[in-house]
């Protein structure tokens, strides 16, 4: 283990379901369990019920807390009430950076790096704190859209900005980023029986149902209609199977009417939110990502840490960080169709490939094994402290 060192993890709501948010909390948790002493620390509470509880990261030895108590009031509150709870917020983040002027901060979120810049990152650092910023995107969203600009504006004078593989990190530093690294996202720690193959994975086969997987929001971004039109296509010849469509989101009403107008009832459910993916997966003969954009999608290397191959758009060089094409699942030109309806048939009706497939991914899966990461983090910190 490296020295102990002091270490501040911020999101924008650590409170948060998404995967973000569960990355961020795992990296607090597993840092704290290292002898580290971790503080945890959201800009807000989300602003839904549907949020995760705090209190057992106490027991962890981890500090948690939110800059205010009050949730983001978003563009449609007055710009006086904006500004004051703006003004809240930042007089909360100058006290929490004064007690970690010897420590590192890891910002996790653009949002929350842009706060801690407008009280001065040159301030921040001269004092002692050394800044670790993460983008959890890929290269291609960020100049896609206004992600670019706020990286440009801000992470250029970090300690370390971190992307999620080797390829996103050098992209950015062909544009004369030249702080730049690359840090994966670990794999929950409950999946380290997975990987040690403890449990059983081969589909048909030990546990295993005629189940293809989804675990995704209903946005926009992930594209669930791509998946719902591919199975339309694929499930009239196999009866038996079924689909399953695990999250939550602002689409789910037009997802619903999708499914009737398809005719899929009888083979395709909306399921709302799990709380335990690892057991959807353990269950699932196959997954499928369909986004139309991503940074490392950790729910992919979930899948095959649960023996469940893979089917993903090509949507970011993190889909094939993790999915070798043809060895442990299948990548797909992003927003074709019917290739992704042609690769759902070619693994549905091929059992013994699922199951080499299934072999393979839980040993490719091991490079994400929290230890690992962990270990990669240790040593993160020892240099940018040194």
């Amino acid at each position: 283990m490296t020295s102990r060192t002091r270490v501040l993890v911020m999101s924008n709501h650590v409170d948060g379901i998404g995967g973000a948010e569960s990355v961020t909390r795992g990296l607090a948790v597993g840092l704290a369990e290292r002898g580290h002493e971790v503080s945890l620390r959201g800009v807000s509470p989300v602003a839904d019920d549907d949020r995760v509880d705090l209190g057992p990261l106490a027991a962890l030895g981890v500090s948690t807390g939110f800059l205010t108590d009050d949730p983001d009031p978003g563009g449609r509150a007055g710009r006086r009430t904006r500004a004051a709870w703006r003004r809240d917020a930042l007089d909360s983040l100058r006290r929490t950076l004064a007690d970690h002027e010897d420590g590192v901060l890891v910002c996790a979120q653009v949002w929350t790096m842009e706060l801690v810049a407008e009280l001065g990152l040159d301030a921040v650092m001269r004092r002692g704190t050394r800044i670790i910023g993460q983008y959890h995107a890929s290269f291609e969203a960020a100049r896609a859209g206004r992600d670019y600009g706020r990286l440009s504006r801000t992470y250029r004078n970090l300690d370390k900005f971190l992307l999620l593989t080797r390829a996103d990190a050098e992209e950015f530093r062909r544009l004369n980023f030249n702080n730049t690294g690359w840090m994966p996202n670990a794999l929950p720690a409950d999946l380290d029986r997975d990987l040690d193959g403890d449990v059983a994975s081969s589909a048909g086969e030990g546990g295993r149902e005629r189940l293809v997987s989804v675990i995704a929001r209903y946005d926009e971004n992930k594209q669930l209609d791509h998946v719902l039109r591919a199975w339309a296509q694929v499930a009239p010849a196999r009866p038996g199977w079924r689909l399953e469509l695990y999250g939550e989101g602002p689409l789910r009403g037009s997802l619903e009417a999708l499914v009737g107008e398809l005719g899929l009832e009888g083979s395709a459910r909306l399921m709302g939110v799990t709380h335990d993916v690892p057991a959807v997966l353990r269950r699932s003969a196959v997954s499928v990502l369909s986004s139309r954009t991503e940074g490392l999608p950790l729910v992919l290397a979930e899948s095959l840490a649960c023996g469940a191959p893979a089917i993903s758009y090509d949507s970011a060089p993190g889909v094939r960080e993790i999915v070798t094409d043809g060895v442990d699942g299948v990548v797909v030109r992003r927003g074709h169709v019917d290739e992704l309806a042609g690769a759902l048939a070619g693994l549905l009706d091929d059992e013994p490939r699922r199951r080499a497939m299934g072999e393979a991914g839980r040993r490719s899966a091991r490079r994400f094994a929290r230890a690992t990461v962990l270990d990669q983090w240790e040593d993160l910190l020892a240099r940018v402290l040194r």
